[in-house]
Order: structure tokens, then sequence, then C-alpha cells
């Protein structure tokens, strides 16, 4: 199994055990299951207790501010890892472009940080579906790979 945690705080946010669709290149997406009610409380409640996430609050300017700075840091660990300087300016652009598609629909989210609430990590998104599937959302750059 391959477990992927925070480049910035190295917590847990997310294993292979669930199925990821990646997003604009730079997003992952992991749909979540209803339960018999439809509302697909217990695989969040699940998904959360798993990978001990723990809610956030944001308005969109603050949310903005932390993404700016999460990205910040996201670029300077792709440059240390080698990437080119074509490979972060998409990176950059696919960032910018799926951050207006956040903002556009801010008030659907809800937002989770990693087990060390670390104001600098990630912060994962969830919404719901149109057909009330839940689905969380991840920044693929801002993943680290591990054998576990």
């Amino acid at each position: 199994m391959l477990l992927y945690t925070d480049i910035v705080t190295g917590d847990r946010m997310l294993s292979d055990a669930f199925p990821i669709k990646t997003i604009d290149g730079v997003a992952w997406e992991v749909d979540g299951e209803t339960d018999q009610a439809g509302d697909g409380a217990s695989w969040v409640s699940d998904f959360v207790r798993d990978f001990r996430l723990s809610p956030a609050t944001f308005d969109k300017k603050r949310y903005l501010t932390q993404l700016r700075g999460y990205m910040g840091a996201v670029k300077r660990a792709l440059a240390e890892s080698g990437a080119t300087e074509d490979e972060i300016a998409a990176f950059e652009k696919g960032v910018s472009a799926y951050a207006k598609k956040i903002t556009a629909n801010f008030a659907h989210y809800e937002f989770w940080t990693g087990e060390s609430n670390h104001p600098d990590g990630m912060v994962v998104l969830l919404a719901y579906r149109d057909d009330d599937t839940p689905y969380f959302t991840f920044w693929q750059h801002g993943l680290q790979q591990h054998e576990n």
C-alpha cells in the first residue's frame, strides 16, 4: 500500500486504498461512499478518523493567504527535487486556475488539516457532488509517496 504525506508537515493525508483521480494536473480527488442514508457521513467520518484530519475554518481571504504560503513551500520543494522551470511554471499556472474554481464555489467546501494542525500545512477540501457523493480534494504536488 502507498501512503501519501504532506511535504510540509509530514502528516499522513491519504493512501492508495482509495480511488484517486487527477484533476487539472494539480489536484487529486478522492470520492467517498454514501451510506444508506445517502449523505456520506459515515464514510467521511471514517476517512477523517483514519487520517486524523481536523476541521478548520477559513474565510476566502484567509484561505487564499494560507494557500499562497503553502504553494510557495511546494514550489521550493519542487525546485529542490530537480523540477525544471517549465514544470514549476506549469504547476503555478495550474494551481492558479484551480484556486479560481475553489473560490468560485467557496461556500460548498469544508476545510480540514492534517494531524499536526500546522498552520503552514496542506488544507484538504471536502465537498459533495450533486448526487451527495462526498469527495476530498488534495494538492497533488504537496504530497509525498511512501511505501507502507
